[in-house]
């Protein structure tokens, strides 16, 4: 196959698998959550959510940025001997920082718990948090190597796969068994160690990342490239999870479950922007290695597009009947959540409108620019919070996250334009954006009008706006070169007849 023969079919090969397993993780890792949401006091599972949210901010900084790194690094290395290099300087990193964060987080439960947030109940969860970080760090790490190589599979089966469904299985167990919220946070924990260990299985059978040789360390070359992306994910971390902290401080747990509610429902929207840009970065890098900015372009347009158009029928759901979301998927309690799931929902879907802007910057070896990004976003919704909830509760949360969102991928784009010229969608993609948008505005305005909704009827009128929108985009959408090579392979691994279906796209 010819090199320039298509990134994009790199890019599909691994999407079409990608958008199975995160299809499947997410409905997985949803499934978890609505399970305890369904089972447990509002207030008992916002203990459990701001635990989960206190032990994903420790991680984040314990990674170092070697998530990213490591990716980046790893695409450009030019034997295994230079990948095992890279895979072991950073394994031996993030396991000395994770395991000081880890102590950390265990000697000062009690004093966090009770003099930040002042939930006693809220200690022994952060005590048992405190043993995700090693794991979920060995975790990121062992990934971020399959994702240099391009290799799906592993990420497939460990993150996708065997990570959420041990996690449910623990979970409801421990519900069943009568252990509670408590019970649900162990077993969490147990399902990620699960995972962690045969991601190593993984690292030690498919790499010779383990094998008895010496190896050349490359801290300085490796941590110089990721420790400002450690700073940009611990800002990130801060646009995505500030809010559950700072609702934990200034409210109760009972809001900070509300809110996670809302937010958790909100993040549907990003989940086909994800499966595309597990492999987007270290391809574009490659492109942009090459100097080859016209495939760089084409790829960004594509994969953007493609998100976008995937994903509108249930952001515009979630715009027009928030409030039968919520109640119906989660339970009555939920429905103060409705405006800040409109509010979380905009932020998400002005990120998949401006695409994979972040890891394009990165795979140009911007990272002081996604540094500053980050930072001040990260800042920007620290603050807001700050100012909004102790005035409006959770929707001044919302509202703090969506306009951090916006901000930061207005300067992400602003960049990466400057940089390359690339913009997210070309101009043809209007039409069939405009013309879905109505129809399917429509059809839930009408819907609202004539009934009120449960589960079912909701997942009825889903299953009609996605066909109607199919429709449209079959009748309106230009194909082009990239996308008849990023339909044909996702459309070919899902069964489907690739020909006949950019014939009518033609």
């Amino acid at each position: 196959m010819d090199s320039e023969e298509s990134q994009e079919s790199t890019i599909a090969r691994g999407t079409g698998f990608i958008l199975m397993g995160t299809i499947l993780s997410t409905a997985l890792g949803f499934l978890i959550r609505m399970f305890l949401i369904r089972q447990l006091p509002t207030a008992d599972y916002g203990l459990f959510a701001l635990a989960l949210t206190v032990g994903g901010g420790f991680t984040t900084i314990a990674t170092l940025g070697l998530r990213q790194g490591v990716a980046r690094t790893v695409s450009r290395c030019e034997s295994e001997s230079e990948i095992r290099d890279v895979t072991l300087t950073a394994i031996t990193s993030t396991i000395a920082v994770s395991l000081l964060f880890s102590g950390i987080l265990i000697w000062f439960a009690e004093p966090l718990a009770r003099q930040v947030f002042r939930e006693d109940g809220l200690t022994p969860f952060l005590r048992v948090t405190g043993a995700l970080v090693p794991g979920m760090t060995i975790q990121a790490v062992t990934i971020a190597t399959f994702r240099g190589k391009k290799r799906v599979y592993e990420r497939i089966v460990v993150h996708n796969f065997v990570s959420p469904l041990s996690r449910l299985a623990l979970i409801v167990g421990a519900i069943f068994i009568g252990y509670g919220a408590f019970g649900a946070i162990v077993a969490w924990t147990v399902g990620i160690g699960l995972s962690t260990i045969l991601s190593l299985y993984y690292l030690y059978r498919r790499t010779s990342t383990f094998e008895f040789a010496p190896f050349k360390p490359r801290y300085r070359t490796l941590l110089k490239f990721s420790l400002p992306l450690m700073i940009s994910s611990a800002m990130w971390t801060a646009v995505q999870q500030a809010d559950n902290l700072l609702i934990g401080y200034y409210e109760t747990s009972a809001e900070v479950g509300i809110y996670d509610g809302a937010f958790l429902l909100a993040r549907l929207l990003l989940m086909v922007l994800g499966s595309f840009g597990f492999l987007f970065m270290p391809v574009f890098s490659e492109l942009e290695a090459a100097d080859a900015f016209d495939r760089m372009h084409d790829v960004y347009n594509s994969v953007t597009e493609w998100a976008v158009l995937l994903v509108l029928p249930i952001y515009v759901a979630m715009m027009l009947s928030p409030e039968a979301l919520l109640t119906g998927v989660f339970k009555e309690s939920y429905e103060f959540g409705t405006i800040p799931l409109m509010l979380i929902a905009s932020g998400f879907f002005v990120h998949v409108l401006s695409g994979s802007s972040g890891d394009a910057l990165v795979a140009l070896g911007r990272t002081r620019l996604v540094m500053t990004g980050n930072v001040g976003a990260g800042i920007l919704n620290i603050i807001l919070n700050i100012m909004l909830i102790p005035r409006f509760g959770i929707i001044g949360a919302a509202a703090a996250s969506a306009s951090a969102y916006a901000l930061f991928n207005l300067f992400y784009l602003f960049w990466l334009h400057r940089e390359t010229g690339i913009l997210p969608f070309s101009r043809s993609f209007l039409k069939p954006l405009f013309a879905s948008t109505i129809v399917i505005t429509a059809v839930w305005s009408i819907v609202n009008l004539i009934s009120e909704l449960d589960v079912v009827s909701l997942l009825i009128v889903l299953i009609v706006t996605y066909l109607s929108h199919t429709i449209i985009i079959l009748r309106t959408k230009q194909i082009s070169a990239g996308d008849e090579q990023i339909l044909s392979k996702i459309e070919t691994k899902l069964d489907i007849d690739t020909h006949y279906l950019i014939g009518l796209l033609r």
